[in-house]
């Protein structure tokens, strides 16, 4: 009875890939760029047996008509935050131009433009706290449509845009409820503005 349960197992994650069509060989292109942090990336077999179903995103109304899909994959459904649990796969007419190993706790993504170029960045929730304090991973997506990851952008928490779209406001809950405001420069550096502020004090 285990070998039955263990075969309609297989056959069914074999047709759920099939229908997907997600092609082992677009994986592993020769032109998947890397980031600059040397976390290691996922590799076929892992995402060939993924957990979770990958998350898509057709972008046609995102970026303009350029086809391009993202996708994030989950091999591994861990809540360790010190390594990677996802794959985060950006496509252009259906061949991998960038992938990268990232820890989302609810593989959740957005789509912010943060260094106001008039395209649309890419946000993948990364992590949140006792005190749901969330975290991200931010990729600049430019004119070129080439993801950069910038790694230090993780480091500030609940992160929104101002109203006029040039800094970045965080409201963090801890000991107190205080917020800081950031930049991100032409160097696509993160640089905090002032010291932070506390606005209530917690009991």
């Amino acid at each position: 009875m285990r070998l039955v349960h263990l075969l309609f197992f297989l056959t069914f994650i074999s047709c759920t890939f099939e229908q997907k069509n997600y092609e082992k060989e677009s994986v592993q292109s020769n032109q998947i760029a890397q980031t600059k942090d040397e976390d290691v990336v996922f590799e076929e077999d892992s995402l060939a047996t993924a957990v979770y179903h990958p998350i898509e995103i057709q972008c046609d109304s995102i970026y303009n008509g350029e086809n391009i899909t993202v996708q994030l994959w989950t091999p591994e459904p861990n809540y360790e935050y010190d390594r990677p649990n996802s794959a985060f796969i950006f496509m252009k007419n259906d061949e991998v131009i960038y992938r990268d190993s990232v820890f989302s706790f609810v593989q959740q993504i957005e789509f912010v433009d943060y260094n106001r170029d008039g395209v649309q960045d890419i946000l993948i929730q990364e992590y949140s706290d006792a005190r749901s304090n969330w975290t991200y991973n931010l990729y600049l997506v430019g004119k070129d449509y080439m993801p950069e990851h910038i790694i230090e952008f993780s480091k500030i928490k609940n992160p929104n845009l101002n109203s006029t779209g040039d800094t970045i406001k965080s409201y963090v809950i801890s000991g107190e409820i205080y917020s800081a405001q950031y930049l991100l420069d032409d160097s696509n550096n993160i640089i905090q503005i002032g010291e932070s502020v506390i606005i209530e004090e917690q009991n």
